[in-house]
């Protein structure tokens, strides 16, 4: 009993050695931080406070590049004679120059400079005594293009009538609303989920290595949608030619018309149709069902049906008819029927 007593008691002054050693370091650190806790989320060159910057001159370009904090661009904002920039004016370098309105972090606040920059602790953001988020509001304008590149945090674009748009998202969210892109809109996330509803335009580019992607209610004339992991879904939406590519994750067209072609792969995942349309279909899942409705009669198709493990309704077809189906699957079933 004696020796269990020693123990506990041993144990309880080593706890609280341990104890006062960490207020000890954590008061050393405290002082080093400059008795604020904001160094945790914020560079030594100071805290940030948001600022607006707006000018009279219509840009027909705007760049904003950032490795931190939301971009938010939204355009067709009446009562505005100009844009009119929502940032951190000691963090951000603004101006508009030659018909380009830019948006850059300061190098000083960069994460990628390491005499000065962020850390990885860094990262969380306390007490919310700054911020790095870029808001822009645009009068109603036709742009040229629109570059926005964030490393690290969500990026939201609306209301934009612009020439060619893309996205460049290393870690956040993409959003993309009520775009008019006539060249095409361009999405690349790295880690996040991509959103692009009810936009417009020539090419249509969603490309991201772990996410979902999801494009409703759009028209355009050529559509390339590509995950390394991640669902992909496509709801009401028309284009020429359309072709989706999955690594692992599902792929749902519903409500969808290529008018061309339309083409699904997905290595690991089902294919989930309702209501397609298209003369030309190619449909293959290396492990996956492939189910769903087809908009058009089945007699107008020469069909193409192969599985190597599963079931399939299909059977080959020739037939007279100007359209091509074309199903594969590696392991799992095939089950389609047509709607007409």
């Amino acid at each position: 009993m004696k020796q269990r007593s020693r123990l506990v008691k041993l144990t309880a002054i080593a706890g609280c050695i341990l104890v006062g050693a960490g207020f000890l370091l954590s008061g050393i650190g405290f002082a080093a931080m400059g008795f604020t806790l904001s160094a945790f989320s914020y560079p030594r060159t100071g805290l940030v406070q948001q600022d607006s910057t707006c000018y009279t001159e219509i840009p027909k370009r705007v760049e904003v590049r950032t490795s931190l904090g939301n971009v938010t661009i939204a355009g067709n904002q009446e009562g505005l004679q100009g844009p009119q920039v929502d940032a951190a004016a000691n963090a951000y370098q603004i101006s508009l120059e030659q018909d380009t309105l830019v948006v850059t972090l300061l190098d000083s606040f960069s994460h990628e400079n390491s005499a000065k920059g962020w850390k990885w602790y860094q990262l969380v953001k306390i007490w919310g005594e700054g911020d790095f988020d870029v808001t822009i509001s645009l009068p109603p304008t036709l742009l040229e293009n629109v570059y926005v590149e964030n490393d690290m945090g969500q990026v939201e674009l609306s209301q934009l009538d612009a020439g060619k748009v893309t996205i460049n998202a290393s870690n956040g969210n993409v959003a993309a609303d009520n775009i008019a892109a006539s060249q095409g809109l361009e999405i690349f996330a790295s880690m996040g989920e991509s959103s692009v509803t009810h936009c417009s335009g020539g090419q249509l580019t969603v490309e991201g290595s772990m996410g979902s992607s999801t494009v409703r209610d759009c028209e355009f004339q050529e559509g390339s949608i590509s995950s390394s992991m991640g669902d992909a879904v496509l709801e009401t939406s028309s284009f020429s030619d359309l072709t989706l590519s999955n690594g692992m994750g599902a792929c749902t067209l519903s409500q969808v018309t290529a008018k061309t072609s339309a083409s699904c792969f997905t290595s690991m995942g089902n294919v989930t149709l309702k209501a397609l349309q298209s003369p030309q279909i190619i449909l293959s899942a290396d492990a996956g069902n492939i189910s769903g409705t087809l908009r058009g009669n089945q007699r107008d198709y020469q069909i193409q049906a192969t599985t190597d493990m599963g079931s399939s309704n299909l059977k080959d077809q020739v037939s007279d008819g100007p359209n091509r189906l074309e199903v594969t699957t590696g392991m799992g079933n095939i089950d389609l029927r047509f709607t007409e």
